[in-house]
């Protein structure tokens, strides 16, 4: 069942991308980027990572279509919620391929303690015009324990999440929204989180993020933007402010 999905998500990414004009996308030199955000509170596919505000840094390096990335989250007010991620990424067209390494145990769990403290995550996505976007995403390797009963020592549940999103332009402003779905449940996001239990197909989050930039002078902007999240697998909703820098 879960090969069965992931193929026909792949198939559908693959078929629509085809049908979508390829503009190319690649620089003839290496580009730097750093960025950074500041927001209310952080969450991930519906689950809340951590109480209070985090500064989230992000550095990057990018040449004709491959990008090597470095994405953090600090939090502000809780020493623990501490989070470190390398992205590799290439990109032709419509089409973006990534193997993301999650190290969310921070300041709990060293670095190096690849069993536990990692999660290794492919993915894949879509995006049409300015407009319409699909991903899918499945952890392939580091801690993801399988949620089957029978399960032995070392299975793994290779926990995926499909999302789907749509962009509206309001006046001056963007809305993104968006639909989160794991289709065999996941012990890293949605319903097993608060009960231990849940193993099935699950929406992970429904998700309404709206961004503009505030005029601060004539010549400078501040990008910002506030989020609507609910996640019906874990009864809950947030509402998260955000500064771009």
């Amino acid at each position: 069942m879960k090969k069965f999905l992931f193929q026909k998500v792949a198939m559908l990414i693959i078929a629509v991308s085809l049908s979508v004009p390829f503009a190319s996308n690649a620089q003839d030199k290496v580009e730097l980027s750093a960025s950074a955000d500041l927001v209310s509170k952080y969450v991930w596919r519906g689950a809340n990572q951590g109480q209070g505000a985090a500064f989230q840094p992000m550095l990057g390096l990018s040449y004709k279509g491959l990008s090597l990335s470095a994405w953090g989250s600090t939090g502000i007010s809780n020493y623990d919620a501490y989070e470190v991620d390398f992205t590799l990424g290439y990109s032709i067209g419509p089409i973006t391929l990534a193997l993301t390494d999650y190290y969310w145990d921070g300041h709990s769990t060293g670095y190096g303690y690849w069993k536990d403290a990692h999660h290794l995550e492919a993915s894949a996505g879509l995006s049409i015009g300015e407009k319409f976007s699909l991903s899918l995403a499945t952890m392939i390797g580091g801690y993801d324990p399988s949620l089957k009963k029978d399960a032995k020592d070392g299975d793994r549940n290779f926990s995926s999440y499909v999302n789907a999103g749509y962009n509206f332009t309001i006046g001056d402003a963007t809305l993104n929204a968006s639909i989160g779905v794991t289709p065999w449940g996941s012990s890293l996001w949605g319903k097993y989180l608060n009960d231990g239990k849940s193993n099935g197909f699950e929406i992970a989050d429904i998700s309404f993020k709206g961004s503009k930039s505030l005029k601060i002078t004539e010549s400078f902007s501040l990008p910002i933007f506030s989020q609507l999240i609910f996640s019906p697998a874990t009864d809950s909703a947030h509402l998260v402010f955000g500064i771009s820098f």
